[in-house]
């Protein structure tokens, strides 16, 4: 599926990645320390920032969801919460670029099995 990127999209991608992440929101609790809190946030914007770079000469979903996986992997050993809070930037992320993910795509991500 081909991405519409708008100068739009590049401005809300910079907007989330100059927002301060895991910290306490509604239904999380915030990382467990600062270090964990900026480890986990360095992490989503070296995404944004991957996808800031690179999405335009490649406006694919596949595209964004190799990127995604590559971020997942840093998650893996973190805390439940703070692997969940990450799902939740990259929903934000993949809303951003105008598409979403199904239930059943989203499985295969995190057991490392999507290949599409």
């Amino acid at each position: 599926m081909e991405l519409m990127i708008y100068p739009k999209t590049f401005q809300d991608l910079r907007t989330l990645q100059a927002e301060r992440k895991f910290v306490e929101e509604p239904c999380y609790p915030g990382a467990p320390d600062e270090d964990t809190r900026v480890r986990c946030e360095s992490w989503i914007n070296d995404l944004l920032e991957e996808l800031i770079l690179n999405v335009e000469q490649n406006p694919q979903k596949n595209f964004v969801k190799a990127e995604i996986l590559k971020a997942w992997s840093n998650f893996e050993e973190e805390d439940t919460e703070e692997a969940e809070q990450a799902w939740e930037y990259f929903s934000r992320i993949m809303a951003i670029l105008g598409f979403s993910i199904s239930d059943e795509e989203l499985n295969e991500c995190l057991h490392g099995t999507a290949n599409e």
